[in-house]
């Protein structure tokens, strides 16, 4: 077969018209592409690692993971993280191979209630005679299971205060009915629920952009209230412990710096033992869900148009035992990241890994930690000191978190100014007047 040098002119006159243009200078590149999607070994054409050859992956079939006798019964010994690790190898196989895989596992079962046209169908993944998918559905069916279960014991136990806590989605205003406003910014306001678990004692914390984020250090300073409010530090001998559910979002509930919070509560003595412990995602319904509820159904019948309004709407949302509501001003937020400028966590830590932690004054220089909630293993990471006195020092001289009015963005401020034309009460035209008048 004779060879033809082709020039980039000459690959423009051949793609003249056409929809799909003809590459061959990427031929190569989908060559190495479709090896590496079948988990063969490639070669990487561009970049810094030019030239270098990746071998082929070589997926774990279960058999060498699993301790038992001549692998009778596979899968017998293998824990939740050798499941994982078992299905990322077959997600790292090209689509073809998984069909095939899936294809010979699948099952068809027909119920009463199923004509000809709709069946049920499920299906396992099975690498070395394990059932993957199967067996991680149960795992985690149990998992949820074990945490919810956890949750409602706590509500039995004495001298122990166990809250649910909950970020609301955000509250834009003003709420109008002209077109023109589902066509502009609005302003935020942030609604964060902290529920008495087994009671319906909710408090609700109330604050819009203007006045503060609604990052974790936020959200610890409204923690911090709430707990200076119901308690003071323990006397000699006195016993009482804290537990924090809360679902696992990392900007806000899971990360070091709630984790460092609840070191500073031990060593302040407001709690003897303090935990904090995240739901199952996808199972994390809590009594906070059921409070929004409340407010939302209330919140679509009306039209607030200021932050005030949105406190009257959460106070008349349950008129039995009407909720608890704390509206946050600047000098309520405190700068909690400094907390790690006096104590860390090593960098092998990693948060997001475990569902429980544990800080006892015992032993308040260690953090314990479990992976799932039925474990009995606890595993251990240390506190670094970084200056000497820990998170005694800082207590009485927390910086705050911001200094003056938060100013919106030109571009929200300009919508809402907009949007100040339908407003015709005095007192909350004023309001946006005042928040928008830096762009006049």
């Amino acid at each position: 077969m004779d060879l033809i040098k082709l020039t980039r002119a000459d690959i423009v006159k051949i793609n003249h018209g056409k929809r799909r243009k003809l590459n061959i200078f990427n031929w190569k590149d989908k060559v190495n592409k479709a090896k590496k999607d079948k988990g063969e070994a490639y070669e990487v054409v561009r970049g810094p690692r030019r030239r270098e050859v990746r071998p082929a992956l070589t997926p774990p079939d279960g058999s060498s993971q699993c301790r038992c006798a001549a692998n009778k019964k596979p899968g017998c010994h293998l824990d939740f993280g050798d499941y994982v690790r078992l299905y990322e190898s077959f997600r790292k196989l090209d689509g073809n191979e998984q069909n095939s895989k899936i294809g010979s596992c699948m099952q068809i079962d027909r119920t009463d209630s199923s004509d000809r046209t709709y069946s049920s169908y499920k299906y396992f993944l099975q690498i070395g005679g394990i059932r993957i998918i199967q067996r991680l559905l149960d795992l985690h069916k149990q998992h949820a299971k074990t945490a919810r279960q956890k949750l409602d014991d706590e509500i039995q136990e004495e001298q122990t205060i166990s809250v649910t806590l909950d970020m609301q989605k955000v509250l834009f205003l003003p709420r109008l009915t002209c077109s023109s406003y589902y066509f502009k910014r609005k302003l935020s306001t942030f609604n964060l629920d902290i529920h008495l678990t087994g009671t319906t004692n909710a408090t609700m914390y109330l604050w819009d952009e203007t006045i503060a984020g609604h990052s974790s250090k936020d959200i610890i300073s409204c923690l911090y209230h709430y707990i200076r409010s119901k308690f003071n530090p323990l006397k000699n001998r006195e016993i009482r412990k804290f537990v924090l559910w809360s679902d696992r979002c990392v900007g806000q509930f899971n990360n070091a710096y709630v984790l460092l919070f609840l070191k500073f509560l031990v060593d302040l003595k407001y709690f003897t033992r303090v935990e904090q412990k995240f739901l199952v995602t996808g199972h994390s319904w809590m009594s906070c869900d059921r409070d929004f509820g409340n407010i939302e159904l209330l919140y679509r019948k009306v039209l607030p148009v200021v932050p005030d309004d949105i406190a009257d709407i959460i106070t008349k949302a349950r008129p039995t035992n009407p909720f608890s509501i704390a509206k946050m001003q600047q000098e309520n937020f405190f700068n909690f990241n400094v907390l790690r400028e006096y104590v860390n966590l090593p960098n092998s830590f990693q948060v997001t890994k475990y569902l429980w932690y544990k800080i006892d004054s015992s032993e308040p220089n260690k953090l314990l930690a479990k992976e799932f909630h039925e474990s009995t293993h606890w595993t251990s990471f240390n506190f670094i000191q970084l200056r000497s006195g820990g998170l005694r020092n800082i207590a009485r001289r927390l910086p705050k978190s911001y200094s003056g009015p938060i100013l919106v963005s030109k571009e929200k401020a300009a919508d809402l100014r907009d949007l100040m034309q339908y407003i015709h009460e005095p007192e909350k035209f004023e309001y946006y007047d005042t928040i928008t008048k830096h762009i006049v």
